[in-house]
């Protein structure tokens, strides 16, 4: 009997605490929904543009946005668009390179990720689990992705991939090697000098001449 109406009270408790909740107008429904096709267009516009490898194209649109004052919509679309990489990571390694890659270029725009303080922590987490899902099965997709990493002027971005949870530790050993050998590669570049050889000029042999004044036996 104790239990039964301990059972009541909560959902009595329930029904008043739903009841005191804000009443939604249909404009904000609308509201709502008109910007969640908004985001699915602008993803979807993203992704075309970098499968036609538009980078210029990316950036102009994300600008667009910015002006707009939709900062925090694109960083948004780029934390889903990670995580659709990320989630890809263990079927399709190239197409999962290609949108981690697209969210850490929406990722390093300082605009972007000023709209969201989650934003460079997820894209890196997500870059560094896919590359670390991809390295048995597609070493040069993981090391695409660490590259592009390693070339991107972002600390933060950067430290949040290097400290990624992955495989039970961080990542940090990973991108360090992307960045040895790239400046490995950088000094062991050999410039090959092309010397014109010169002609030689033959050696005249230089004939001493006996000195009249010397000539006869020293007395």
């Amino acid at each position: 009997m104790k239990r039964t109406y301990s059972i009541a009270v909560a959902f009595g408790c329930a029904v008043a605490s739903l009841g005191a909740l804000p009443v939604v107008t249909p404009a904000a429904v609308a509201q709502a929904v008109s910007e969640s096709m908004e985001e699915r267009q602008l993803q979807a516009q993203i992704i075309a543009l970098a499968q036609a490898g538009n980078t210029a194209g990316i950036q102009q649109l994300v600008g667009i946005k910015l002006a707009q004052g939709k900062g925090a919509m694109v960083a948004k679309v780029a934390k889903s668009i990670a995580a659709m990489g990320q989630s890809l990571a263990s079927s399709d390694t190239q197409s999962s390179a290609a949108l981690i890659n697209v969210a850490l270029t929406l990722a390093n725009n300082p605009a972007v990720a000023a709209a969201d303080n989650t934003l460079v922590d997820a894209v890196g987490e997500a870059a560094a689990n896919a590359a670390y899902a991809m390295t048995a099965t597609d070493p040069a997709s993981s090391a695409n992705i660490q590259s592009f990493v390693a070339s991107i002027n972002n600390g933060p971005l950067q430290m949040a991939y290097m400290n990624a949870n992955v495989g039970g530790g961080s990542n940090t050993q990973t991108v360090q090697t992307a960045q040895n050998t790239q400046q490995a590669t950088q000094q062991n570049t050999t410039t090959v000098v092309r010397v014109v050889p010169q002609p030689v000029t033959p050696e005249v042999p230089v004939i001493v001449e006996p000195n009249p004044d010397q000539s006869g036996s020293p007395t």
